[in-house]
């Protein structure tokens, strides 16, 4: 067999294969070794989806949330109990009696600290009456006897700031009641045996007159999507891997193209997920990715491998399928796919790795996970794939195309491969012509996608809890609220400090975005009992509650709130409750407001971080190929199917998002590893000295059917995610499936046709011919041994 590679660094690929097999048991004991540590490692691994993750890195907010979640415990726990009646009116006295009874039991359920309902808060039915609860007053006013007064009644609930929209809508057909938990929203496992007493209860006591209870909030919400995405995870994570298991029995027929992939890609998880439990790396919304980034990138290589692998085993099928031959066939597959592979896991690697240059802790994080991840994939195929090939006893290549000779043993696969280079070349300037228009048009959508994040786009829009939270949004106070930290001088007066929440209420309340506040002195003067302030309210909060309109819009709206309370003579300054202050003082906080701007930040910078990316993968695609122009014409086709991505989300009505942005960092770390794969098998065949015509059929030929086994069986995997509960994962698998066939369209179609308007960019000098050209080592027989190393029964090991 021809030793011929396509670099110089083939020699000590090859020789690691030699080392592999020449001492197999050292390597299985290595691998078994490294598998049991990183069980033990994984073991410690943690399922958290905490907000706090994405909490802006500004030391100054973190300090002022601190000192305020001191002071008042988490902000984040509140449930909402969304109050609905069926063409009725929740103001009835029925209806307030009932809202009256869930309330009372509802105090009393272990883990709920505090509960607010409509029907017990204080309303004064003349101007100078004495207040009294709502239910109360309903039931004065009907003993008046009079409509006129139930009229005026409700009438006076309706027109009562701070009831409607906190707990009754202003059309007075739904109500909240407010149940304060005692665990921050971010602690699911404390929060969730309380939740499900709540919906038991509620659900005993649903009644048949159309009354109806739902949870809406932030603890509901963030409760039922960790729910749904470990049952999806649970589900859905086999059903992938079933279907990708399908697509390469597929295609290759055999247990050796079947198994060896699976192991691939199952090894460097288990391996990333030991070192993620070692050192504490929790799994998170973000990191999570992870999980799907490592393994896609590693069956997609390890079909690389196998082809390959099919391929030069083709080359020698007229002779006995020896021990001897096997590993020659091995070494030589090692020597030529692990280069490529070795070129696509160092480009997607260190794209990965200038996320580390960010300024967010999250995306560093996700950074050199994906870098780490990638890199062991391709390390522990160097090891993994010859002693897998090595169990290979029976020939690899089918048996069809052993025995069958004529017409029925074509590759239909290699016909259209061989038809669209054929199809290419006569159509290059306007394949060429025809992506710039594309570009311009996909840029066009691209740059109007917007860059946002919902907190209720964790959930379906037909999910239950989506549907009141929308409702809570609409027509109640909102689910997300801006708290606002106010500190007074010790020396003031507490008819001064309530003066000045009394102004500052003024003053949020003409922003539109803003729903409902609450605030301390709102509902009486005796601020050493009142919840919202400390210290005889010297501190004081105040909460500000408004619709989930989106990270971007509510950051904005902080952004003008406390920019209004400037301008009214507060000052806006970081706190520290234990120090007295000159001038009243505030500062905008709250795990809302800490969380979309670490969000934003995330989303903006991973989106400025494809361009870090690209432009990293691109400068070492240069630097492996020593060709700027080789480099320009991977860009093409690695950034388009990004642009194709972007697109389908802005004509899909969908906006940018951290685990959309992730998803896309996939299918461009897929869709860089192909162009390389094949720029690199086409320079192989330059080499070859055969001419850029036919060394780009013969590349097809060797590496697209790999291309597109990749291609349909990856995202045949991810589409499966379409059938999740869970959104971000819905769009996982229609993004993924999209952009990665846009780049297997532009690697089979875009390549060429710049490859062969341009054939002078494969031109090689002589120098680097012979570096080339070399390949692996010589074979020697002394340094082969087979007697210790006895080939393995057919009945036991065989994975042919």
């Amino acid at each position: 067999m021809e030793n011929r590679g396509p670099s110089g660094s083939v020699g000590w690929i090859a020789r690691v294969a030699i080392g592999v097999l020449t001492h197999p048991r050292i390597a299985w004991t290595g691998l078994a070794l490294a598998a049991v540590l990183a069980a033990v490692g994984a073991s410690s691994l943690r399922i958290e989806f905490s907000s706090r993750a994405f909490y802006a890195p500004d030391e100054t907010e973190q300090a002022t949330f601190t000192e305020f979640s001191r002071a008042f415990g988490p902000d984040d726990g509140q449930l909402i109990v969304v109050v609905r009646r069926a063409g009725g009116d929740v103001l009835a006295r029925g209806s307030l009696a009932m809202i009256e009874f869930v309330a009372r039991h509802l105090a009393v359920i272990d883990g709920v600290e505090q509960v607010v309902d409509p029907s017990q808060l204080p309303l004064s039915v003349a101007p100078e009456a004495t207040p009294v609860p709502l239910l109360l007053s309903r039931i004065q006013a009907e003993e008046t006897g009079s409509p006129a007064a139930v009229t005026r009644w409700r009438e006076q609930v309706l027109a009562h700031r701070q009831v409607v929209p906190l707990l009754i809508a202003a059309d007075g057909r739904s109500a909240a009641i407010l149940v304060e938990l005692t665990h921050s929203s971010n602690e699911v496992s404390e929060i969730r045996p309380t939740l499900r007493a709540i919906e038991t209860f509620l659900a005993e006591h649903s009644q048949p007159d159309g009354l109806s209870f739902e949870l809406a909030g932030i603890p509901a919400v963030r409760a039922a999507f960790t729910r749904l995405v470990i049952n999806d995870q649970l589900l859905l994570g086999p059903l992938t891997f079933a279907v990708i298991v399908l697509g390469l029995v597929w295609r290759f027929r055999r247990p050796y193209g079947v198994l060896i992939p699976s192991v691939a890609a199952g090894f460097p998880v288990l391996l990333l997920a030991g070192v993620m439990g070692s050192t504490g790396v929790a799994v998170g919304l973000l990191t999570q990715t992870v999980f799907t980034l490592v393994p896609v990138l590693a069956v997609a290589d390890a079909v690389h491998w196998v082809v390959r692998f099919r391929e030069q085993a083709r080359l020698v099928e007229q002779q006995p399928w020896t021990l001897e031959l096997r590993r020659q066939v091995i070494v030589e597959t090692a020597s030529r796919i692990g280069h490529s592979c070795l070129l696509t896991s160092a480009t997607t690697a260190l794209g990965f790795a200038s996320l580390l240059l960010t300024a967010v802790p999250l995306l560093r994080q996700l950074g050199w996970l994906a870098a780490l991840g990638v890199g062991l994939a391709y390390l522990s195929a160097l090891v993994l794939m010859p002693l897998l090939f090595d169990r290979v006893t029976s020939h690899p290549a089918p048996a069809r195309a052993r025995h069958v000779r004529g017409p029925a043993r074509r590759d239909r696969l290699l016909d259209v491969l061989s038809a669209c280079t054929t199809w290419v070349a006569t159509r290059r300037r306007s394949i060429v012509a025809a992506t710039a228009v594309l570009f311009g048009v996909t840029a066009y959508f691209a740059w109007r996608v917007p860059v946002d994040n919902r907190l209720l786009s964790l959930l379906r829009p037909d999910h239950a809890i989506h549907q009141a939270s929308t409702h809570a949004d609409e027509a109640l106070g909102g689910v997300v609220a801006l708290e606002l930290l106010a500190q007074f001088p010790r020396s003031s007066a507490a008819d001064t400090r309530l003066a000045a929440l009394a102004r500052a209420e003024e003053v949020i309340a003409a922003e539109p975005e803003v729903r409902a506040i609450a605030r301390a002195g709102q509902f009486g003067p005796d601020l050493d009992v009142d919840p919202f302030a400390r210290d005889g309210g010297r501190i004081a909060r105040i909460s500000v509650r408004m619709a989930d309109a989106g990270g971007r819009r509510f950051e904005a709206t902080a952004e003008r709130i406390a920019a209004a309370l400037v301008s009214a003579g507060f000052r806006r300054d970081a706190l520290a409750i234990d120090d007295d202050v000159a001038a009243p003082t505030f500062a905008p906080t709250g795990s809302s407001y800490l969380a979309y701007q670490g969000i934003n930040q995330i989303s903006e910078q991973l989106r400025q971080g494809f361009v870090v990316v690209l432009a990293v993968v691109m400068l070492i695609i240069t630097a492996l190929f020593r060709s700027v122009a080789l480099a320009l014409i991977a860009f093409l086709p690695t950034v388009l199917p990004m642009m194709v991505g972007l697109a389908a989300l802005d004509l899909l009505g969908l906006t940018v998002d951290p685990v959309s942005a992730v998803i896309l960092t996939l299918a461009v770390g897929i869709a860089v590893d192909d162009t390389i794969h094949l720029l690199a098998r086409v320079r192989e065949e330059v080499h070859a000295h055969r001419p850029p015509a036919t060394a780009l059929a013969q590349a097809l030929r060797g590496c697209g059917p790999a291309l597109v086994i990749t291609t349909v069986v990856l995202s045949a995997g991810l589409a499966v995610n379409v059938f999740s509960s869970f959104p971000p994962l819905i769009q996982l698998g229609t993004l993924g499936a999209i952009v990665m066939f846009a780049a297997l369209i532009f690697d089979i179609l875009l390549v060429p046709a710049l490859l062969l308007s341009f054939p002078r960019v494969l031109q090689v000098g002589d120098t680097d011919r012979a570096a080339v050209t070399r390949g692996p080592p010589p074979l020697e027989k002394a340094r082969y041994p087979t007697a210790p190393v006895p080939s393995p029964s057919p009945g036991k090991a065989d994975l042919g």
